[in-house]
């Protein structure tokens, strides 16, 4: 919430996190643990939530607050989206309650800037390396995406690829992070700080479960 003392914020800061995170839980009917072979976390920005009566869905779900009174500074990718890397380490550790392995299915940046793209893969990688450290089951780890692509609302404007596309020419050419991205899963270390012990990391393991 953008101000904690604010009941109203503090109330669309919750019923955002539910119905984004929660609700589809809640309409399975079951543990998860029971039908559910690994969760599948997509993680690529920060929300601060504050309230405002715009509307129906903004008046009950808020806005985002982008001003720089929360932590200082705080920097935001073209589209908007605040980075911030511990939020990866947070969100693992919060899905870790459901008792089932967790993999990170989408994570990454769109942007032009090659050496910001590289300073947020190392960031989130480190986080990651953390929560499996701290004994959470990530299962692995998938950057979004390979190759530029066609995002439903920023059309081709998004850059997210490792891999950069000439949408005229069709060529495709390496981007530095790949390399970043190749090294870490090659050395399980970014600059040369470890990622997580090899023991730390769990195995899927296929599951029976009841119809």
């Amino acid at each position: 919430a953008c101000n904690r003392a604010s009941w109203l914020d503090r109330s669309a800061a919750r019923l955002r996190d539910f119905a984004l995170n929660d609700l589809a839980f809640r309409l399975l009917g079951v543990r998860p643990a029971a039908v559910l072979d690994f969760i599948g976390i997509n993680y690529y920005a920060r929300q601060i939530v504050r309230s405002h009566f715009g509307g129906v869905r903004t008046m009950l779900f808020g806005t985002e607050c982008h001003e720089d009174h929360h932590d200082a500074p705080r920097s935001f990718t073209p589209m908007g989206w605040e980075i911030y890397a511990p939020g990866l380490r947070q969100v693992l550790q919060r899905f870790q309650r459901y008792g089932v392995p967790l993999m990170v299915t989408e994570n990454g940046i769109a942007t032009t800037d090659e050496t910001r793209r590289e300073a947020y893969l190392r960031s989130h990688l480190q986080a990651l390396g953390e929560a499996v450290e701290d004994g959470i089951p990530v299962l692995g780890y998938l950057y979004w995406t390979l190759m530029d692509n066609y995002e439903w609302t920023e059309g081709r404007e998004a850059r997210f690829g490792l891999v950069a596309v000439d949408f005229d020419t069709q060529e495709r050419t390496v981007r530095p992070t790949a390399r970043v991205l190749q090294n870490a899963c090659r050395d399980n270390s970014v600059d040369g700080e470890p990622l997580a012990g090899e023991s730390s990391v769990p195995r899927l393991q296929p599951q029976e479960h009841g119809r």
